[in-house]
This record gives C-alpha cells, sequence and structure tokens, in this order.
C-alpha cells in the first residue's frame, strides 16, 4: 500500500530502513552543514559550542522537513517532537533512570498511538468500501 502512496524513491528509503540499513549511506558530516567548525560561536565553552551545532543541526533537519512536507504533516511532526521531549523530561523529573531507556519508553508510546489511529482510519476505510459496495449492489 506504501508503495501506492509514496514517490518510488521514498519508498526504497523506507524499504531500506526497515531492513535496517542506515538512511543515508554516509555518516552524517556536520561540516557538510557548515557546522564543523566554531567560528559563530565565538569564545563559547565546549559545551556551549555543542549546543549552538545541535541547534543549527536541528534547524537544518526542520527546513528539510518543511521542503518534503505539508504545512499540517510538519506541524504534527514538530507537535509529536515536542510532545516527545515534554514526556522524556517529565518522566526524568518524576522517575529518573536511564535516558535511553526513558527515550525509548516514550518513542514506543508514540508509535502504539500511531498505530492504533492508522488501524482506526483503516477500520473506518474498510466500513465506508462496504457501504459503497451496498449502495452499487443495490442498483
Amino acid at each position: 500500500m506504501l508503495e501506492q502512496i509514496l514517490p518510488k524513491h521514498l519508498f526504497d528509503k523506507v524499504v531500506n530502513m526497515k531492513a535496517g540499513k542506515p538512511l543515508h549511506s554516509k555518516p552524517l558530516n556536520l561540516d557538510d552543514l557548515g557546522l564543523g567548525n566554531s567560528e559563530g560561536a565565538g569564545g563559547l565553552s565546549d559545551q556551549s559550542k555543542d549546543n549552538v551545532k545541535l541547534d543549527a543541526l536541528y534547524d537544518s533537519m526542520v527546513e528539510s522537513v518543511k521542503k518534503s512536507n505539508t504545512p499540517e504533516q510538519v506541524e504534527a511532526i514538530l507537535g509529536t517532537i515536542e510532545r516527545e521531549q515534554q514526556e522524556v523530561m517529565e518522566m526524568i523529573e518524576r522517575e529518573g533512570g536511564d535516558l535511553d531507556e526513558i527515550i525509548a519508553t516514550v518513542r514506543a508510546r508514540t508509535r502504539q498511538r500511531q498505530m492504533e489511529i492508522l488501524e482506526g482510519l483503516e477500520k473506518h476505510r474498510i466500513q465506508d468500501a462496504e457501504i459503497i459496495s451496498e449502495t452499487k449492489d443495490k442498483k
């Protein structure tokens, strides 16, 4: 079904990712994004320079998402990211623990919600198809 919806190049990327292959053929290089040096960071500490690089990388990723998605999709993606960040912070404050495990838990919860939504949409689509089929049969 995805093959019918997505452009071929994007579908091929999905297939490769599902097979466990990396999204990009070469590792992401911060120098390619203009983030490898700290010229724009002035006399900042190493931690601050890292934060500047991460912020610039995030901005670059957001721009990439905006180029390849509709405004509604971008809003949904960024909303999901913000919600997950908030959930992670709340779990850290409330329970503590390993950050990677907390992130994995929050992400799994999001994926479960997404699957439930998709299943609901599919069930609704099947019901609509049955109604259309019944209407055609009566004619």
